[in-house]
């Protein structure tokens, strides 16, 4: 008996792509499953954000197609079209001047505003939930520049919330934040996906985040998709190995079961 499919929020088919002449990325082929935290891992400039800049259309690809679940080829949509399905927070948002939190916040609704630029009380209402769900209200009227790089960081995730779209991507959000703001910001991005049907795939370098929030994980490696699955299925020593160059145990999450990396220690050679 054949095994029922789970809805696909996003297609990628051999898709290349990279900056100029230098090609990144190569032969990428992947599905970002709908209602899904998808997290995407890898060693240091192996071309995650490269993913995502891609799939958020903001970097045009050399070959290859990215796909909505209608079929929709995303760059084919019009930027504010675009943005009502799908927003995206980059690893280094530029801060705009004199502007407070509240405001940069109400940003998030502009692909959905009239030709005045004119907020309903629908995109108020978004707004002051957003700055709830990324613990800034207490923030809300103090300028941007004023701010901890925690805190702007969380103003940012807080006008990508209020933006409200099905698709969020996310580039290493939890820079910045300290342990107890990290938590808190994986558990929200759990909840988003599992109690709203939202899709998110973030771009993450704590791994031991990676396999206990996610879903799945997408490992990128020399330019492609080294795999693809389930943490507990794909998360393995010989992975750690051959991706990152670690030499660890896995041992389950004495919390949730999932995967867990502790590197083996080494004693140096002596030198003679």
């Amino acid at each position: 008996m054949q095994m029922e499919r789970l809805p696909t929020a996003i297609t990628i088919s051999d898709l290349a792509t990279g900056y100029g002449n230098k090609q990144i990325l190569s032969g990428i082929n992947c599905q970002i499953k709908k209602g899904h935290l998808t997290a995407l891992i890898g060693a240091n400039g192996c071309g995650k954000s490269t993913l995502l800049k891609s799939i958020n259309a903001s970097l045009p690809y050399q070959q290859g197609e990215i796909c909505l679940a209608d079929g929709t080829l995303t760059k084919s949509l019009p930027n504010k079209v675009l943005a009502q399905k799908l927003s995206m927070l980059p690893q280094t948002p530029i801060s705009p001047e004199g502007v407070s939190v509240r405001q940069l916040v109400g940003y998030g609704r502009a692909p959905y505003l009239n030709f005045l630029g004119q907020m309903s009380s629908k995109d108020h209402q978004l707004v002051e939930q957003a700055l709830a769900q990324a613990d800034v209200t207490d923030l809300a009227d103090k300028p941007i520049a004023s701010l901890s790089g925690g805190q702007r960081q969380r103003a940012w995730i807080a006008m990508v919330l209020a933006q409200n779209t099905d698709i969020i991507l996310l580039d290493e959000p939890t820079t910045y934040l300290d342990v107890a703001h990290q938590f808190e910001l994986l558990e929200l991005l759990e909840d988003l996906v599992h109690q709203q049907g939202k899709t998110i795939v973030v771009v993450l370098h704590d791994l031991h985040h990676a396999c206990r929030y996610a879903d799945e994980l997408i490992i990128v490696s020399d330019g492609g998709i080294y795999d693809q699955g389930a943490p507990k299925k794909v998360f393995t020593e010989t992975m750690l190995r051959q991706v990152f160059g670690l030499d660890a145990q896995i041992i389950a999450d004495p919390q949730t079961g999932t995967p867990l990396a502790i590197p083996r220690k080494h004693k140096l050679k002596q030198v003679a």
